[in-house]
């Protein structure tokens, strides 16, 4: 059975809006609506992942993939894919490219220019100390997978060591250990961001336990003082040194008057 559907038992039909194509893709009792984004100057890394992703679902990324001759109306059809992600002027620049594979390898083409400044960028990140993990590995991640989309190699190695070189300072700790005991050729991206979000999880530990006894003694004397202020104020003068009259307060218990009471 071919891998491409064939046109007795599948249809397709396309509607634009705005700066999408809504594909409707059906075979048998099965539908699937698919929304080609539109190709800009800034966007080629994320187009090119959707896009991919979306021709596989049509059945037709082998014609940009494989390097031997397929079904011709595959092509037409992975062709026709691609055109409905472009803009005119960029339709206009591939008028000349007669099959899927060219037209791909002209759009990466024409986006290359960015690779070099997107590898400056890599290389100068650095994590900042209100950075968490996740915030500067998802940076990292992002311009890994541009690069990668231009047709640049980035091995997994380098990324890995470039999250580890960067980190902030207060991983030290967990980098000399993976750096010394984990095989950094071997180890994902996503393996490294894990072990530095368990160390974040520890640190953020730590610092309630310190913070913790800080706010109990805080809370006891503030608790000691109110007591104190009480007392102060009971039976007692404004200045707290003795009674509130010379006699009164003595009669009451049956001491003797004093001289100048009598």
């Amino acid at each position: 059975m071919s891998k491409f559907m064939s046109r007795s038992d599948s249809s397709q039909s396309s509607v634009r809006s705005g700066n999408e194509t809504r594909i409707s893709l059906k075979e048998g009792t099965m539908s699937l609506q698919l929304q080609y984004p539109l190709l800009t100057r800034t966007n080629y890394a994320a187009w090119s992942i959707r896009m991919r992703v979306y021709m596989k679902a049509q059945g037709v990324w082998g014609a940009v993939e494989s390097d031997e001759p397929l079904d011709p109306r595959s092509d037409e059809m992975a062709l026709a894919a691609i055109f409905q992600g472009i803009s005119e002027d960029t339709i206009l620049q591939l008028g000349a490219k007669k099959t899927a594979k060219e037209a791909w390898n002209a759009l990466r083409t024409m986006h290359r220019g960015r690779a070099r400044s997107l590898r400056r960028e890599l290389e100068s990140l650095k994590m900042e100390d209100d950075d968490s993990v996740d915030d500067f590995t998802g940076k990292v991640t992002a311009l890994v997978n541009q690069l990668r989309c231009l047709g640049e190699h980035v091995d997994e190695s380098y990324a890995v060591k470039k999250i580890l070189r960067a980190a902030s300072p207060r991983f030290i700790q967990i980098v000399a250990v993976i750096e010394q005991f984990g095989d950094l050729s071997k180890m994902t991206i996503e393996e490294v961001t894990g072990s530095l979000k368990a160390h974040e999880e520890r640190l953020r530990e730590w610092k309630a336990r310190r913070e913790s006894p800080k706010c109990d003694e805080k809370r006891s004397q503030n608790h000691w003082d109110r007591g104190r202020g009480r007392g102060r104020g009971r039976g007692h003068s404004g200045d707290g040194r003795g009674p509130t009259d010379d006699g009164n307060h003595y009669r009451n218990f049956g001491h003797p008057p004093t001289q100048r009471q009598i």
